[in-house]
């Protein structure tokens, strides 16, 4: 009755108990929501506790019932491998729409505009995160069904390998997936230091820009005696040009530099 519990397999006196994690992806949100489903396991039967309003067993089950008949006769286990096929196939679903946006994150990161992604990076690693605590505890469960642990018939132990070799490239994704959104939080970063670096070299230039002409201005209301060009009569003229060709000379000077 108390779901939320780890991905496990348990041997009990006649019979074994298995939990196993459901995923289903979101798209709307970048989510990755979690459910769960408990196996009861016996000699001759199969009963499925399923918690969370995700993963339907029911195709599970029409799959099974649509297979060969040499599978349905090797008793409760043959079900047991349907249902957590079925689930994984669910993780290989979860796990193709994570590299969507991944991939998504990766070409905004690496565009030329101005870009806002840490708050999806840091989502999608907490996303990841979830399948990672779903998978790899997993493993071990079908590892030892593979094995034949609880007398599970030799020809339906090749089954939970494939089951295992789903989990494993599975593990593989995930681990990518990792690496490239850390590479690409650091390449985020490093856009960010650049765009503040290309800022300040913007905002240098307009001060320079508004410092010249200041200078200027300062330098004729000083109103001295003897101060040269004083009584001219095209001084204040001669000033505002002259201030317009120095404004000018920058902007052309800062422009070929790249600075704006």
């Amino acid at each position: 009755m108390t779901a939320h519990q780890r991905p496990k397999l348990e041997r009990y006196e006649g019979g074994m108990f298995l939990v196993v994690k459901t995923l289903w992806y979101v798209d709307s949100e970048d989510a990755v929501e979690t459910g769960e489903v408990a196996f009861f396991i016996g000699p001759d039967y199969v009963i499925t506790v399923r918690h969370g309003r995700g993963t339907r067993l029911a195709p599970a089950r029409e799959l099974l019932e649509n297979s060969d008949e040499q599978l349905l006769s090797e008793g409760p286990y043959s079900a047991v491998h349907a249902v957590v096929d079925y689930i994984v196939d669910g993780y290989v679903d979860v796990a193709t729409e994570l590299t969507k946006d991944v991939d998504e994150v990766e070409t905004s990161v690496f565009s030329d505009e101005r870009t806002h992604d840490s708050a999806r990076i840091y989502r999608l690693r907490r996303e990841i995160a979830e399948v990672r605590r779903a998978v790899m505890p997993l493993r071990e469960p079908v590892r030892r069904f593979a094995n034949g642990e609880g007398g599970i018939d030799p020809d339906l132990r090749p089954y939970f390998r494939d089951v295992l070799d789903h989990l494993a490239s599975i593990v593989e994704s995930i681990e990518n997936l990792e690496t490239l959104l850390s590479s690409a939080f650091e390449a985020h970063l490093a856009q960010l230091s650049l765009q503040q670096n290309d800022d300040m070299r913007k905002i240098s230039a307009g001060a320079a820009m508004i410092v010249v002409p200041t200078l200027i201005a300062g330098i004729y209301g000083m109103n001295f005696t003897h101060m040269p060009e004083l009584d001219w009569r095209f001084g204040y003229p001669f000033a505002l040009l002259l201030m317009g060709g120095v404004i000018t000379g920058m902007w052309i000077f800062f422009r070929k530099s790249g600075w704006f």
